[in-house]
């Protein structure tokens, strides 16, 4: 079996890239032959015979001059669409394969995608991240483009679903809405995000004397869904004797710094970038607990299968979080090594994170307890595994 995995982005470092690069690495290794092609606002194509990749160039170039005409304007977003689903057609023209793995497009749902997903029809096995239309919607963007392409996630991506060969989403929550939208008329499967466990070392924990708690957010790219405000909100609110100071590894949205100057928690939280995985373990060994994503509702989800917490884990560092994690819920195993807080827009308690750092932190084998789990439940090789055997049964029938 052949396979085409189809990613709209580059290879600029991101989170997201680093997983879709591994996954192709994996599926590999795993005997599933498997090529990416990644549709890129680069200037020329670029292959990457290593990892077998290659970069497809797609540029809104000889754009018609009805474009620019009064009204028709607004419908230079259907263009753009337009060129984005030839640049892929005439990209698989060159390729042989028997299923294409494409990371949901959002913002590409319009009758450019249903006309793809026709003439591709069966071919297509769709993964999705995030409930589409709730985070679409959460960019508050106005205008027409944005009225377009939501009109279209709502009216026609569903149309051009129903032409997929199957679909696969990270947490149930999600393939429930993706199976809803095509009357479960296409075959589904739940498939977590996994991580490279071994690709980070298990922490040193430093000495906790009661008196000062270190919180990490490894935030990655910034978004709503991280919540980082819940937790500068909670800060400001907590009267309690231990002092509590946050680190952030990443970026974060550009209205946090405007409240950490309203709150004057300026000397209580460090913002330290982005970080490689050796500087990254240095901080982890620096911080008692971590914080994992506390707004995965601002993106219609109380379930989710996040990376952030899937590196806490690798790490060995106790983490609270709001939502419901696919592989760490109802396990007595991992249960006493994070906090559940709220799923809503609450100000984070910073006195139940006290006194759940307090409990977890007496418990010396906790790094180690917490890697093991990693290894057994969310290495991304048991992933990749899952989706190497859906994507061969799909392929048989």
């Amino acid at each position: 079996m052949k396979l085409i995995y189809l990613y709209s982005g580059g290879m600029q470092a991101s989170g997201v890239q680093k997983k879709v690069v591994n996954k192709i690495k994996a599926l590999n290794q795993l005997g599933l032959e498997t090529k990416g092609l990644f549709i890129s606002s680069a200037n020329k194509e670029v292959n990457y015979p290593d990892l077998n990749i290659k970069v497809i160039p797609y540029q809104i170039t000889n754009v018609p001059k009805i474009y620019s005409a009064p009204f028709f304007w607004r419908f230079h977003v259907y263009y753009e669409n337009k060129i984005f689903y030839e640049t892929i057609d005439v990209a698989l023209q060159e390729e042989d394969f028997d299923l294409i793995l494409f990371r949901y497009p959002i913002w590409y749902a319009d009758f450019n995608f249903l006309r793809f997903m026709k003439k591709y029809h069966k071919k297509i096995v769709f993964e999705h991240n995030t409930i589409e239309i709730v985070e679409m919607q959460a960019y508050n963007r106005e205008g027409f483009r944005q009225k377009y392409l939501l009109f279209n996630e709502n009216k026609i991506a569903p149309k051009a679903l129903k032409h997929a060969k199957g679909i696969v989403g990270v947490c149930g929550e999600i393939t429930d809405y993706e199976a809803h939208r095509v009357n479960h008329k296409v075959e589904s499967r739940t498939i977590a995000n996994g991580f490279d466990v071994a690709s980070v070392r298990v922490r040193t924990p430093p000495a906790y004397n009661k008196q000062e708690l270190t919180i990490l957010l490894s935030a990655g790219f910034a978004g709503k869904w991280h919540g980082v405000d819940r937790l500068i909100e909670g800060l400001h609110i907590y009267k309690g004797e231990v002092q509590v100071k946050l680190k952030i590894i990443g970026n974060v949205l550009n209205e946090i710094h405007p409240l950490i100057k309203k709150y004057h928690l300026e000397d209580k939280v460090e913002f330290l970038g982005n970080l490689d995985s050796e500087a990254a373990a240095v901080i982890f060994d620096e911080c008692h607990i971590a914080a994992s994503s506390m707004a995965m509702h601002r993106n219609g989800l109380q379930e989710a299968s996040t990376l952030k917490t899937r590196e806490y884990l690798s790490r060995g560092i106790p983490f609270f979080i709001s939502n419901i994690d696919v592989d760490t819920e109802n396990n007595e195993s991992i249960a006493p090594y994070y906090l559940k807080i709220p799923g809503d827009d609450s100000p984070v308690n910073i006195e139940d994170v006290v006194s759940f750092a307090e409990r977890v932190l007496q418990l010396e084998n906790h790094p180690t307890e917490m890697r093991g789990f990693a290894e057994s439940k969310v290495d991304f090789q048991l992933k990749m595994k899952q989706l190497k055997d859906f994507l061969e049964q799909l392929s048989s029938h």
